[in-house]
């Protein structure tokens, strides 16, 4: 789906015939307004689950069973990959949500309405605390809005993960900046050229310096990424096939 074909089936979705979005030409970063809108927008593709989520594209996750089981999910409806300390209750790289009304429409709450957030030129980061757009407070975001509404709406919300973020390298912070190192196991997909998903697992660790190797959730390069986007095709097709690789900021990806 373009950029295109989503802002106009968004705005069916969304809005009547009379009243349509119409700022197409805005930011590559305005889609992450439209990230809490997922459950509600493509509930026709996620009706038969329990959950739905949003992930951004730099990041390498590992056994995600180690951490959602069914007990857990069964106690919460909002996952924020960020710990409460944090303050925020929803974040871009990593939220779920419970596949259900009171969670899939609670977007509709947001003050001034959903369309004039949507259709202004600015993006609000409605995905998390609102530190974007014309008004840059957690009125526009979801994190203010689960803060007002959630205890009235009955929202059990759960944050924080073991995870690695190489921002933590950029800032000095070194006693969280390490190797991220992933693990897969079983069939070889790649080389194989077979659908067998199923048989393969994956598990992803993070070594600091003077610590023991431990799993975590997620590795996120954020600011590593522009060092993937200046690989060649053919390092990038190693590293996608290989079943072991190391991440560590500013060096990159080892596979």
């Amino acid at each position: 789906m373009t950029w295109e074909e989503f802002y106009a089936f968004s705005s069916h979705k969304l809005f009547p015939p009379d009243q349509p979005l119409t700022r197409l030409r805005v930011s590559k970063y305005k889609i992450i307004d439209f990230k809490p809108m997922f459950g509600y927008l493509f509930q026709d593709y996620i009706r038969d689950y329990d959950f739905w989520g949003h992930v951004d594209n730099d990041m390498l996750f590992g056994r995600k069973d180690s951490f959602f089981s069914s007990e857990f999910l069964a106690k919460y409806d909002v996952i924020s990959g960020l710990p409460a300390w944090t303050g925020g209750k929803t974040w871009g790289p990593l939220t779920l949500m419970r596949n259900c009304k009171r969670v899939n429409e609670i977007f509709m709450l947001v003050e001034g309405g959903v369309w004039k957030m949507l259709n202004s030129r600015y993006t609000y980061f409605f995905d998390e605390w609102g530190q974007g757009g014309e008004h840059a407070t957690r009125n526009y975001s979801m994190t203010g809005l689960i803060e007002k509404h959630g205890k009235r709406l009955g929202l059990r919300w759960f944050g924080g993960f073991p995870m690695y973020w190489d921002g933590d390298c950029t800032t000095g912070n070194h006693s969280r900046c390490g190797v991220c190192h992933l693990s897969i196991t079983g069939s070889n997909t790649h080389n194989n050229n077979v659908d067998d998903g199923a048989n393969v697992h994956s598990r992803l660790t993070l070594k600091v310096d003077g610590e023991s190797e431990f799993e975590v959730l997620q590795c996120h390069f954020q600011y590593g990424k522009t060092i993937v986007e200046a690989m060649p095709d053919s390092d990038v097709e190693t590293l996608a096939a290989a079943n072991e690789i190391k991440y560590f900021y500013p060096k990159g990806f080892i596979p």
